[in-house]
């Protein structure tokens, strides 16, 4: 009996090993596209909010403008930085695992001189901000608040959405056990509040200009997505292929990440 149930584990694993893997392959980052959106928007004014992961979007961003020539102005800036007739500013924005500071801290922003001049700001939450003990409600509407006052406060500045990043959901060989016992996998309740977010956010704001970066990670590069399913309902994760440790993007995240948000960035700027 015993051998039985070995050769039944090691047989799932075996199957759910090859069903999970996907090719890479050589993935195209710049294009005719993204060279003009670069264009569009190193002619703008932008403040960007973030923290660790933040930091990797920018990283893919400045090997962006590297190829492209360094046509952008990205600038770490703080109250004392000179800022030029136009650039990309950003800065660490709040506390990890407390949401609420990053709405304070945005809204801060605005209190700033520089963002009197701003043509498009934003911020993002980390992965680490939401979890399974998140009041998704409560801090939704506290974002939704925030952004209002901004808005009210700052009319000539659009502000960019941004969904919840995503972490992987577990996988190997001790998931494969799980599955096989039915027990939940380490990843998917968190996620699952995660994914609950950024539907908020897609649903309050499908009118205004939201830079997904939960639809970047979790899109593989074959065009599907990686997902599962709770209760009937398919939640999105992080896709392997973008991140060196779960939850931060390895160098083609960060610069897929990047290129989705220049595009963002620019077909915002342009309707101005």
């Amino acid at each position: 009996m015993r051998y039985i149930l070995i050769i039944i584990l090691t047989s799932f694993i075996m199957i759910n090993c090859s069903t999970n893997d996907k090719n890479v392959g050589e993935i195209k980052i710049m294009d005719e596209s993204l060279k003009q959106d670069l264009q569009t928007v190193a002619k703008a004014k932008i403040f960007f909010g973030h923290q660790s992961v933040g930091y990797n979007i920018m990283d893919g961003l400045q090997q962006l403008n590297l190829e492209a020539g360094n046509i952008l102005k990205i600038i770490e800036i703080d109250k004392n930085t000179s800022l030029p007739d136009s650039y990309i500013g950003h800065s660490k924005n709040g506390q990890n695992e407390q949401p609420k500071t990053k709405c304070d801290a945005f809204k801060d922003v605005f209190q700033a001189g520089f963002a009197d001049s701003l043509d498009l700001a934003l911020f993002k939450f980390c992965y680490i901000d939401i979890n399974t003990g998140t009041d998704i409600l409560d801090l939704f509407e506290y974002y939704k608040r925030s952004i209002q006052d901004i808005q009210e406060s700052n009319p000539t500045v659009k502000i960019i959405h941004v969904s919840v990043p995503l972490r992987l959901v577990q996988s190997g060989w001790k998931a494969s056990i799980k599955k096989l016992l039915g027990k939940e996998l380490g990843g998917v309740a968190d996620n699952m509040k995660r994914n609950q977010f950024n539907d908020l956010l897609h649903k309050e704001y499908q009118d205004q200009p939201i830079y997904d970066l939960a639809k970047v990670e979790s899109t593989y590069p074959d065009g599907s997505r990686a997902s599962f399913e709770k209760d009937g309902n398919i939640y999105y994760a992080m896709a392997p292929e973008y991140t060196y440790d779960g939850g931060h993007l390895n160098a083609l995240g960060s610069q897929l990440a990047a290129k989705e948000l220049v595009h963002t960035l620019a077909k915002a700027h342009k309707k101005d």
